[in-house]
């Protein structure tokens, strides 16, 4: 593993459980020699990208790529069209949601609100094939990028259910899950942005749909995500999620 590359592994370490590592926590993560993590940890200290936590022997993400990922996401019509879907959704009704980001085989939260309010994210990273916003995300992925990603699927919930899953979510354009709660369900959309060939995801906990609540809500959830997808592009999306034309009589 190349010195860049086992830096980028040092980074995806770091998450809202994990803040902060050690030298042998990282190694130990990593499974790396401690010496070698050692000698890793002090190169991306002098360039910034990691701080020593004062008075411990922690390490966490320093000022340079908190910065970095600022401006990525100040830049991104994308991303700042998707919070604004998010905060509006929000404040409908019962009902809180996520954006989130694919990176590999894991999804990794970036934002949640609820009720109008930015709220702490849930910890850490999910598998994607576990998660509504990684299945929807892997769904708008090219088809020769699969293979290798199913092989990865454990025996449970296994490469055929996430396929059929799949099928689905290009069928419907979105994923549905059973939520967290009774009568409560998972419901997310990807959104490609085709100048960057980059996907985002939005997941939302709504009120079961089969429920007069969620069918209230539902209508509002299409035409945000219509909208978002007109404005970045996504033609896929917004072709998927096109009012159904009433049939000739």
């Amino acid at each position: 593993m190349s010195m860049l590359n086992t830096a980028a592994a040092v980074l995806r370490c770091f998450s809202p459980a994990h803040p902060e590592l050690t030298t042998s926590e990282v190694a130990d993560l990593l499974h790396l020699p401690k010496s070698n993590a050692s000698r890793v940890l002090r190169a991306m200290r002098e360039a910034g990208f990691i701080d020593a936590v004062p008075g411990s022997r922690r390490y966490r993400p320093g000022l340079l790529h908190l910065e970095l990922g600022q401006v990525l996401r100040n830049g991104s019509i994308q991303w700042r069209e998707a919070q604004a879907v998010l905060l509006r959704l929000s404040r409908l009704g019962r009902m809180s949601g996520e954006v989130s980001l694919l990176d590999g085989t894991e999804v990794v939260r970036l934002l949640r609100m609820k009720d109008g309010l930015p709220v702490p994210p849930a910890p850490g990273r999910a598998a994607a094939w576990d998660d509504a916003a990684g299945l929807a995300l892997l769904a708008r992925l090219p088809g020769a990028a699969l293979p290798a990603l199913l092989a990865q699927v454990p025996p449970e919930p296994g490469a055929e259910a996430v396929t059929r899953t799949l099928e689905a979510a290009r069928r419907e354009s979105f994923v549905r899950l059973p939520g967290p709660e009774e009568r409560m369900e998972s419901l997310a959309f990807a959104v490609l942005d085709p100048a960057r060939e980059e996907a985002i995801a939005i997941s939302l906990l709504v009120p079961d749909l089969s429920y007069p609540e969620g069918q209230r809500l539902l209508p509002a959830i299409l035409t945000e995500m219509r909208s978002l997808a007109a404005l970045i592009g996504d033609r896929d999306l917004l072709r998927g999620l096109a009012p159904a034309q009433p049939r000739a009589a």
